[in-house]
């Protein structure tokens, strides 16, 4: 839970079980008498998630017909997308994540909004297969993709040909002092040896545009 919370920022792991525990629940004296629960959604509320602020900021500074943003925390795509829909409105942003959370046919609504009028989709790894929507030309991977099958099927969602569309971006939020940036190379590398797909990658980091506090972040 520790990686997740410095990788995804502490939003993403606030769905949990494990706070559950009454360990987690119960006063604690380090803390002035407030659980660690407490403490926690205190510093949420202070802190929005890292990641999430980035993936705001790349969707204010390009220019796009759709967008479709990766994240693998289903409590984080609700986030996003509770955030978006409130500033872009929520006819302009789709939410899709697993039949666990929604069912069929909110999933299949998701995508029709997505496909006829919204601007942005929010999705988890449910987005990664079946979805053709041929306008989409960028893509934000919060979290890098664990495998080359997820990589490619990535890909293949801002690659398909429009009228109109020249050129598709991904762009892959890396948090410094990680894991995550050899995490990504890694399986890019593999993608290549196995799939012989290869890529032009650029490195570049991201505008600092969040409170000091918080972890600077690479697009990569």
């Amino acid at each position: 839970m520790r990686i997740r919370i410095v990788e995804d920022g502490a939003s993403s792991v606030s769905g949990y079980g494990i706070w559950k525990m009454r360990e987690l629940r119960r006063p604690a004296r380090g803390l002035g008498g407030k659980s660690v629960l407490e403490a926690y959604k205190e510093l949420i509320a202070l802190q929005p998630n890292h990641k999430i602020s980035a993936a705001l900021q790349l969707l204010d500074s390009e220019r796009f017909s759709k967008a479709i943003v990766f994240m693998e925390s289903v409590e984080g795509a609700k986030e996003l997308g509770g955030i978006l829909q409130r500033v872009r409105g929520i006819e302009d942003v789709a939410v899709l994540v697993g039949k666990g959370d929604m069912t069929m046919e909110e999933q299949a609504s998701a995508l029709m909004q997505f496909r006829e009028r919204a601007g942005i989709l929010v999705c988890t790894s449910i987005g990664e297969e079946g979805l053709d929507i041929p306008s989409a030309d960028i893509e934000i991977w919060v979290d890098p993709p664990s495998n080359p099958k997820k990589w490619i099927q990535r890909f293949g969602r801002v690659l398909r040909k429009s009228e109109g569309k020249s050129v598709a971006k991904i762009f892959a939020l890396v948090t410094p002092g990680t894991h995550e940036r050899n995490k990504l190379i890694g399986v890019m590398r593999k993608v290549e040896k196995v799939y012989g797909f290869t890529q032009c990658v650029s490195e570049a980091e991201l505008p600092k545009k969040v409170p000091k506090s918080q972890t600077r972040l690479t697009m990569f």
